[in-house]
Order: structure tokens, then C-alpha cells, then sequence
């Protein structure tokens, strides 16, 4: 009896997983991740919109570019991200 082996040698050498399983796992983690980077993005975009003008300015932040900013601070890290609080300035927040 011969057993079946789900690890693809790859010429790169990876051995990555090519089993229905783990497609499916990695497609899941995968949304999971967008979905918190664009969670903390909201967040971070909805707290720096509410700020003035001129405190934006002094933290060198146009109210055209609040968006960009969320996104990059969203998805900067892999295990934590930056999200602006209107009452702490910017914190790290794991993921969870």
C-alpha cells in the first residue's frame, strides 16, 4: 500500500502544500487578513477625517491623502498595524 504525499517539490524547492485543505485554509487566512487590514484601515480613516484641518497640517497630513495613509498604515505589518485614535494619536494594534 502506497501512501499518498500532498507536498509538491517545487524546482525552487519550497514544498508548499498543493492538498484541497490547505488551498482552502490559505484562501481563508488570506481574507481574514484583508479583512482586518481594511477594518483598521476604516477606522483609521474615519478618525483622521474627523480632525481639523489644521491639526492634519501639523501632523503633515492633506485631507486628499487620509486615505492612502490608512491604507499603507493597514497593511504596513504583519502582525500589528498602526490605527490613528482621535484621543491617543497613532497606537499599534495587533491583530486579534
Amino acid at each position: 500500500m502506497s501512501v499518498y504525499n500532498d507536498v509538491e517539490s517545487s524546482a525552487s524547492g519550497t514544498g508548499r502544500s498543493t492538498s484541497f485543505g490547505s488551498t482552502v485554509m490559505d484562501t481563508v487566512a488570506d481574507f481574514m487578513r484583508k479583512f482586518r487590514e481594511n477594518r483598521a484601515a476604516r477606522k483609521t480613516e474615519r478618525a483622521l477625517s474627523e480632525l481639523s484641518d489644521h491639526v492634519l497640517k501639523d501632523i503633515g497630513v492633506s485631507r486628499s491623502g487620509i486615505s492612502y495613509i490608512a491604507r499603507q498604515s493597514a497593511t504596513e505589518k504583519t502582525s500589528e498595524f498602526m490605527i490613528f485614535d482621535k484621543d491617543e494619536g497613532w497606537v499599534s494594534a495587533p491583530y486579534t
